[in-house]
């Protein structure tokens, strides 16, 4: 699958994606999908990439997020993410300074920038659809530790 640089991301449900552009309406299963969950509320689902042996120069992923859960600070060397924030309102930190989002926001992610998702719901998960560029790998995932305060 090839994802249109140019067009804006309509959210169907849990399984589906289509984009506005009418070039492309792709439809994603999370079943027997790898996951990976960070233990302190984020729960990411492969739905292309590595992993599933699928396509190796980009990859896709839905990440859910509890409601006050958080992602941990990390940072890539090589890989571009940019997040689609399909439901649920999110304050992603850059380099330590906030970016607030809801549904129809997107946030692109260049190498080397520490970022962070909070979830600032009470109530609602929080949805991200992800776009890996090249492919995530778990290799190029570094946590950055941050002293308690």
């Amino acid at each position: 699958m090839r994802f249109p640089d140019n067009c804006s991301l309509i959210w169907i449900d849990k399984c589906t994606l289509q984009f506005n552009d009418g070039s492309l309406e792709q439809v994603f299963s999370t079943k027997g999908k790898a996951q990976f969950d960070n233990g302190v509320g984020e729960v990411v689902t492969e739905l292309q990439g590595l992993t599933t042996g699928s396509i190796i120069d980009q990859s896709f992923a839905l990440a859910t997020v509890k409601p006050l859960g958080i992602s941990k600070a990390h940072f890539h060397q090589t890989i571009v993410e940019e997040y689609y924030i399909l439901e649920g309102e999110i304050e992603l930190k850059l380099d330590g300074k906030p970016h607030i989002g809801h549904p129809g926001s997107k946030f692109t992610i260049h190498p080397e920038t520490t970022h962070q998702i909070y979830n600032t719901s009470t109530e609602t998960p929080l949805t991200i659809f992800v776009r890996c560029n090249p492919a995530w790998v778990i290799e190029d995932f570094h946590e950055v530790i941050r002293p308690k305060e």
